[in-house]
């Protein structure tokens, strides 16, 4: 848990990590100094503390509030003859259905207790503070990857459900309602992820799996308005229609830690010195699909290198990310945004800087500028090529140790480097 919080500091002395002897975590000093910092440039700070899972870490401090903390991912035993990403390489429609099992995406696990009157006094507790240090009228609960297994696996929450007439989206509907009141009552509009990964790999594949995760425009609970959506699998099309706002994040496109690989430890795949066949099945499926190639491909031949996101998402793939895709100009003002998203599985302080420029400066233009221009015209990869291949130097200048977008040749003659040759360059 990474914030130290005056009401309740046990989730952070608890809960937070610790390296080399000390807890990592903010303060509210620190807070301060980066709200402010951010405010003197024109920036706005929002918080996000996930609920109800992704919630392992209170569990150090309040166990009785969670469920399945610490445990892997994954509740079974994993067959020693099989590669642990095959999965992705269609293991998962041919054997076990291993992944309708997890407890969680990835390690490590742990989900609140939505019966329990004990799990919203702490929940407010943390909400009242954490929206006190950052003054901005927003606030993000999270609410991204709920499992339903983490509930149903608990019999007091099955008997709950039974005495109520409840089913799991009632549950994490009761939930998320008490939690928006509490953010209602500090006079703040939510935020809240919409569109889970595992209905997202449901709808890709072949076999039945529920998750609750699309909160809004799957599971249709009944969220206010007011409530904004970040959608991150899907267009904003849906959510639109629907009604709502939404800031769009979609993973194809602005998730700049993609394509890095993978961080399991026992990842076996790797070692693959000739590209496998493809199982029958599978090769079926990818006939009738051409556009899973990506998605079955096996993992080091053309594929996802152990990574469930790849691949690398340029700043030219930033670049061309259509926020409002798919709907009409009055729908389109809706999309109150976007957000790159930069995950810290196999990030921190070394890397940040390669990571976030200058892709985020390409997502900055279409935010800023739009996708299209005056005149309805799409705007061009190789006309924002040298804005982005100059801004990269001035980034270097200010000490940001921003990637490199070409070779110098090509920066210093412009569009000489363009996969169509210029017409201007032929005379």
């Amino acid at each position: 848990f990474p914030i130290l919080l005056e009401t309740i500091p046990e989730l952070a002395q608890k809960g937070a990590y610790v390296l080399h002897g000390k807890k990592l975590v903010y303060t509210k000093k620190d807070v301060n100094l980066i709200v402010n910092y951010a405010h003197d440039r024109g920036v706005r700070v929002v918080p996000e503390i996930d609920m109800p899972a992704h919630t392992g870490s209170w569990a150090a401090a309040y166990k009785d509030i969670t469920y399945l903390n610490r445990t892997a991912a994954l509740p079974v035993v994993l067959r020693p003859d099989i590669p642990l990403p095959q999965y992705l390489h269609g293991e998962i429609l041919l054997g076990p259905k291993r992944w309708e099992n997890r407890y969680a995406n990835e390690a490590g696990s742990g989900q609140l207790n939505p019966i329990l009157p004990r799990t919203y006094e702490i929940v407010k507790k943390v909400i009242d503070e954490v929206t006190s240090l950052f003054p901005d009228s927003f606030y993000h609960v999270g609410g991204d990857e709920p499992l339903l297994k983490c509930w149903t696996d608990s019999p007091s929450v099955v008997e709950y459900q039974d005495k109520h007439k409840i089913g799991s989206d009632g549950l994490l509907n009761m939930f998320l309602q008490k939690v928006f009141g509490f953010v209602h009552a500090q006079k703040k509009t939510p935020i809240i992820w919409e569109g889970g990964f595992a209905q997202w790999f449901a709808d890709q594949c072949c076999f039945s799996v529920h998750s609750p995760s699309d909160a809004v425009t799957t599971s249709n609970l009944s969220f206010s308005k007011d409530t904004i959506l970040q959608i991150w699998t899907n267009t904003p099309e849906k959510a639109v229609k629907a009604g709502y706002k939404v800031i769009a994040s979609n993973y194809n496109f602005w998730y700049l830690d993609c394509g890095h690989g993978g961080w399991n430890g026992n990842n076996t795949s790797y070692d693959q010195q000739e590209a496998p066949v493809t199982p029958p099945a599978i090769q079926k499926l990818l006939d009738q699909h051409s556009d899973w190639a990506n998605s079955w491909a096996p993992s080091n031949w053309g594929g996802a290198g152990g990574d469930w996101c790849t691949p690398f998402k340029s700043w030219q793939r930033v670049y061309s990310y259509d926020l409002a895709y798919g709907l009409s100009k009055e729908e389109a003002t809706n999309v109150l945004g976007g957000e790159v998203c930069l995950w810290s599985e196999q990030s921190d302080e070394t890397t940040l800087d390669t990571k976030l420029w200058p892709r985020s400066s390409a997502a900055a233009e279409i935010l800023w500028s739009g996708r299209y221009d005056a005149d309805g015209v799409k705007r061009d990869i190789g006309d924002a090529m040298p804005r982005i291949f100059d801004w990269r130097y001035r980034l270097l200048a200010r000490g940001i140790r921003a990637e490199p977008v070409q070779p110098l040749w090509c920066g210093q003659h412009r569009h000489m480097c363009d996969i169509s040759y210029p017409a201007a360059f032929a005379k």
